[in-house]
């Protein structure tokens, strides 16, 4: 991992009547990894409607300690196709996403 660095930008800011503001802004760049997460278990599940998904991640929190180190999940399907907040079973805040079954839709129907 690099070592901590300071960065100093000069930030200006210019109207369309030509005005403009600068700033100089201090940005340090700390030495402590990002948080990291991964979902485990294998890239592809096979399963039929009648049956439960379930999945888990994997968190590793930051080592900074200038910071809460305390991780927080929140699980987001991206395609569209599944709103989680709108299924009251479905909690996805926590470590483990369990799909209750017949929420699933197979492709090409609905």
């Amino acid at each position: 991992l690099e070592e901590a660095v300071l960065f100093t930008l000069n930030l200006t800011v210019t109207s369309r009547w030509g005005l403009s503001q600068s700033l100089l802004v201090d940005i340090t760049k700390l030495d402590a990894p990002a948080p990291m997460v991964s979902i485990l278990g294998p890239k592809e599940l096979l399963v039929n409607r009648t049956e439960q998904v379930s999945l888990l991640a994997n968190g590793v929190p930051s080592e900074c300690l200038t910071v809460s180190t305390q991780l927080e999940y929140r699980w987001i399907e991206t395609t569209g196709q599944l709103d989680l907040s709108s299924i009251p079973e479905i909690v996805y805040t926590t470590r483990s996403l369990v799909i209750p079954p017949f929420v699933l839709e197979p492709i090409g129907s609905g």
